[in-house]
């Protein structure tokens, strides 16, 4: 089976290498290339062969830009799925140390600066914060 399925990569491959390079790397891909050669020499075929490896290279060309663009999309949804979790994470470590930092009898400057410089965060944010833990303690 392993054999099977490493013979079948081989001719893959060669097949590749004869389509994308026009090398002949086997007796298949040889024989592939003396029917190429006899389609080019018919010239009603050859225009034939022609036009329509000028078709697959366009369907291997929107293929590939289809599948660029699908990978962007995908990688702009997880990139926006991690940064949600992340911004959660972050939001959730804030307002569970506001508190902490009340029953330390901090003041609330003290409190704003330890919570822009420990969490890299602006002042305005840090307020906001604060404000929320604030409201949900009256």
């Amino acid at each position: 089976m392993k054999g099977e399925l490493s013979a079948e990569n081989t001719a893959r491959q060669a097949l590749n290498a004869y389509f994308t390079k026009q090398i002949v790397s086997d007796e298949f891909t040889a024989q592939i290339d003396q029917a190429v050669r006899a389609l080019k020499q018919d010239s009603k075929r050859g225009a034939i062969y022609m036009e329509a490896k000028e078709w697959v290279a366009r369907e291997v060309a929107r293929v590939r830009t289809d599948s660029l663009e699908e990978g962007r999309e995908e990688g702009r949804e997880e990139g926006l799925s991690i940064g949600r979790r992340n911004g959660m994470t972050l939001a959730l470590a804030i307002l569970s140390d506001i508190p902490k930092l009340i029953a330390a009898n901090k003041t609330h400057e003290e409190i704003i600066t330890t919570l822009v410089a420990k969490y890299n965060i602006d002042q305005a944010q840090a307020e906001s914060y604060y404000e929320q833990v604030m409201a949900l303690r009256a």
